[in-house]
């Protein structure tokens, strides 16, 4: 398993870029919630990238890739404002990948990729307002959560995010 100093800088820098924009567009991709939203999903954003640099240790690249996502918050706006091109990015960045490294590089590379934007569309439960939930639906929904969380995080994907994950698992594959 190869690790970042592979490539030349401008393809370092896009690299650790996509990890950031695609949990960026999936935050962006519905507005409920509007600011509380966005700042929720920023934090999980952030845990996601550190969880990932942790979790692929053995996979040097997408270790050195999420870390550097996080790290490097002086690029965050930047990023953030070329996140509409997250999906293309992240295809791109799977082509690097394969040219210049092994394929389980690439399937890391998309499983952890699929990881930033999931755990970002998971963050805040779209189209429920506190207002609009009443405390026995407030209730039913925290005892689902502790009896089937995969059943919970299902439920707090919106269905465009949902249409904006299959998109970007199918682009990933593409490659």
């Amino acid at each position: 398993m190869g690790d970042i100093s592979v490539f030349v800088p401008e393809d370092k820098e896009f690299l650790i870029g996509v990890f950031y924009k695609v949990g960026v567009w999936i935050s962006n991709i519905d507005d409920d919630g509007e600011e509380h939203a966005d700042e929720e999903e920023e934090k999980v954003l952030m845990t996601a990238l550190e969880h990932i640099s942790k979790k692929y240790k053995k996979v040097p690249l997408i270790s050195q890739l999420s870390a550097e996502a996080a790290r490097q918050t002086g690029n965050h706006q930047r990023w953030s404002d070329a996140s509409d091109n997250a999906v293309e990015d992240a295809t791109k960045g799977a082509k690097l990948i394969k040219q210049q490294m092994n394929p389980e590089d690439l399937k890391a590379y998309r499983e952890a990729l699929r990881e930033v934007a999931r755990a970002v569309a998971t963050a805040f439960r779209e189209g429920e307002g506190d207002d609009e939930q009443g405390f026995l639906s407030k209730m039913k929904s925290f005892s689902s959560k502790l009896v089937n969380k995969e059943m919970h995080l299902e439920q707090n994907i919106s269905p465009d995010e949902d249409t904006a994950l299959i998109e970007l698992y199918d682009s990933l594959h593409s490659v």
